[in-house]
C-alpha cells in the first residue's frame, strides 16, 4: 500500500524526475517514502484513561465546568486565588495564604513596624456588643505611640468609632475594618467618631482625616508610666523590675537589651510573655542569648529529617540574676522558645499555665505567576528534644508547662488585659496618677505577678523550683544525666 501511495505521488511528475540528475532524484524519493510512512502509521490521539489523569488536570477540568456552566460571568484569575488559598489553608492552623499585596502588613510587623492610622479597637468589648441592640460603633481605647492617631489633637478614651469612609462600622466583619485601619501607608481615611459628652457638653459626632503611615512598635513594655510617658520598670520597694515582651519583632532583642542597660542594680527580673503570640524566631533565639552565656537554645527540625541547633555562646551580664517568666495559653510560638530554653538551661521558674503549643516554622513564599504570598510551615522547632511544643491531636504532651501553676479567673484575665492595653497606647498630655501607685494597684490585680515577686524576694523558694526544674529535665532527658 505505501509503494502505490508513493507511485500515485510520483506519477505527475514523472517527466519532471527524468529531466533531473539521478542523486537530486534518489534524495526526493527517500523523503517522499518517509512521509509516505508517517501516513500510515498516525493516527488519532485517543482520550488518555482516567486513572491516567493527573489530579491537577482534573481541577482544571472543575474550573472549565464552572466557567461554561456557572450562571454568571467568572472571574479566572479570583478562581486561581480562591484554589492557591484553599490549598495554603488547608494544611494546618498555622500555614496561611495572603492575596497579592496583602502580606506587607505581616511583613511590617515583623519588621517592628505598624502601619496605618494607629487606633487601638477594644475587639473584645466588640465581640460582647455584637448582639446588643442599640450600641453604637466600637469602642477605642487609645492610640499606638508615634502614630497618626496619637499626633491627633483627640482625647480618644471613650470614643466611639462609627465609621469608616463609607463603611458601617458596626455592620462590618472585624477582619474588614482592621484590613482598612490597617491601609497601606498614603492611604487617607475619613473617620466619623462619636464623641463622648464632657465638661457639660452633649455627646456629638466628629469626622477626623487621617493619612495611613508606618510606625515603630513598641513591642518591650513597662511595668507602669505616667500620663506624659516616662516608663516605670522597677518593682516597688524592691531592686526587682518588671519586663513584658508584647510581641517579638526583629527590633525585639535591641530595644529588650536597651532596656536592660539602662536598670540600676537589678537583684532579679519578672520577664511578662503572656499574650505573647510570637513572631520571628531568630527574635527569640536573640533575646534568649541575652540571659544565656551557654547551653542549647533549641533544635530546628526540617522536612528531611536534619537537625539544627542553635546554642547560647556569648559571655551574659545577666546570667546569674535570678528570673521568673509569666506565661499563659496565649504565649506562643518565638515567646514559647525563649520561656522553654530559659526553663530547660535552669536560668528560669516559670508561673502560670501551659502555652499554646506552636513550635512550627513559618517561611513567607512568593507563589508564582502573581498568586499571591504563602507563610509556609517548613519546618519544627524543639526546646526539649523529648518534648514538642507543636500540639498534635489527642496529645498529652505539648507546649511549655509552668513550673508553678497560677490560674486567673476571667475576670482576673480582663482586668491583666485592661492594663496591658492602657501600657500599649500612647501617653495622654497630663501628668496623670503616680507610677507607683500605678505599679501597686496593678499587682494587687494580677495574682501571677504577685506570686513571681513573692517567688523573687523569697530566694530558698525560688532555688528549690530552679533545682525542681533541673530534676525534671533530667528525668525526662536520659542524655542530661550527670
Amino acid at each position: 500500500m505505501g509503494l502505490g501511495i508513493l507511485a500515485l505521488v510520483i506519477l505527475p511528475f514523472s517527466d519532471i524526475f527524468n529531466a533531473m540528475p539521478r542523486r537530486n532524484l534518489i534524495w526526493i524519493l527517500i523523503l517522499l517514502a518517509m512521509v509516505a510512512v508517517l501516513l500510515l502509521t498516525w493516527r488519532h490521539p485517543c482520550p488518555r484513561p482516567a486513572s491516567e489523569v493527573s489530579d491537577f488536570d482534573q481541577l482544571s477540568q472543575v474550573c472549565e465546568l464552572i466557567q461554561q456552566q456557572y450562571y454568571k460571568p467568572v472571574d479566572r484569575a479570583k478562581m486561581r486565588r480562591d484554589a492557591a488559598a484553599g490549598m495554603v489553608d488547608g494544611l494546618g492552623e498555622f500555614s496561611s495564604y495572603f492575596p497579592p499585596g496583602q502580606a506587607r502588613a505581616l511583613t511590617n510587623r515583623i519588621m517592628g513596624q505598624g502601619c496605618g492610622v494607629g487606633l487601638l479597637v477594644d475587639w473584645h468589648q466588640a465581640r460582647q456588643e455584637s448582639d446588643q441592640p442599640g450600641r453604637v460603633g466600637l469602642a477605642i481605647i487609645g492610640a499606638q505611640p508615634r502614630s497618626p492617631a496619637a499626633r491627633a489633637d483627640i482625647d480618644w478614651a471613650n470614643v466611639r468609632l462609627l465609621a469608616i469612609g463609607d463603611v458601617q462600622a458596626r455592620s462590618c466583619n472585624s477582619a474588614r475594618l482592621r484590613r482598612l485601619l490597617h491601609a497601606p501607608a498614603g492611604t487617607k481615611l475619613k473617620l466619623t467618631l462619636l464623641m463622648p459628652a464632657r465638661d457639660k457638653k452633649p455627646a456629638r459626632k466628629k469626622i477626623v482625616k487621617l493619612i495611613c503611615e508606618k510606625y515603630p512598635i513598641q513591642t518591650v513594655q513597662s511595668l507602669a508610666r505616667t500620663g506624659l510617658g516616662r516608663r516605670a520598670w522597677r518593682i516597688p520597694r524592691s531592686s526587682l523590675y518588671y519586663i513584658r515582651l508584647a510581641e517579638f519583632a526583629t527590633t525585639t532583642p535591641g530595644e529588650l537589651l536597651a532596656v536592660l542597660r539602662r536598670l540600676k542594680s537589678p537583684s532579679g527580673f519578672v520577664l511578662d510573655l503572656r499574650a505573647n503570640p510570637g513572631g520571628p524566631l531568630p527574635a527569640g533565639v536573640a533575646a534568649a542569648e541575652i540571659f544565656l552565656s551557654q547551653g542549647d537554645i533549641v533544635t530546628i527540625v526540617g522536612k528531611d529529617g536534619k537537625e539544627k541547633v542553635r546554642r547560647a555562646h556569648r559571655d551574659s551580664p545577666y546570667e546569674t540574676l535570678p528570673i521568673v517568666v509569666l506565661i499563659d495559653g496565649q504565649t506562643s510560638s518565638a515567646a514559647e522558645l525563649l520561656a522553654g530554653a530559659l526553663r530547660a538551661n535552669g536560668r528560669a521558674v516559670l508561673v502560670g499555665s501551659r502555652t499554646r503549643g506552636k513550635g512550627c516554622v513559618q517561611t513567607m513564599l512568593q507563589l508564582p505567576g502573581y498568586l499571591g504570598q504563602a507563610n509556609l510551615t517548613t519546618a519544627e522547632f524543639f526546646v526539649e528534644r523529648a518534648r514538642p511544643i507543636q500540639r498534635r491531636n489527642n496529645a498529652k504532651v505539648w507546649g511549655v508547662e509552668p513550673t508553678l501553676s497560677v490560674p486567673v479567673t476571667r475576670l482576673q484575665a480582663r482586668s491583666i488585659e485592661k492594663w496591658r492595653t492602657k501600657l500599649a497606647r500612647a501617653p495622654g498630655k497630663t501628668p496623670g496618677e503616680k507610677p507607683q501607685s500605678q505599679a501597686q494597684l496593678r499587682i494587687a490585680q494580677d495574682p501571677q505577678l504577685a506570686h513571681a515577686i513573692k517567688l523573687l524576694r523569697r530566694s530558698e523558694d525560688y532555688k528549690k523550683l530552679l533545682r525542681k526544674t533541673h530534676e525534671t529535665k533530667t528525668k525526662n532527658n536520659p542524655r542530661h544525666r550527670e
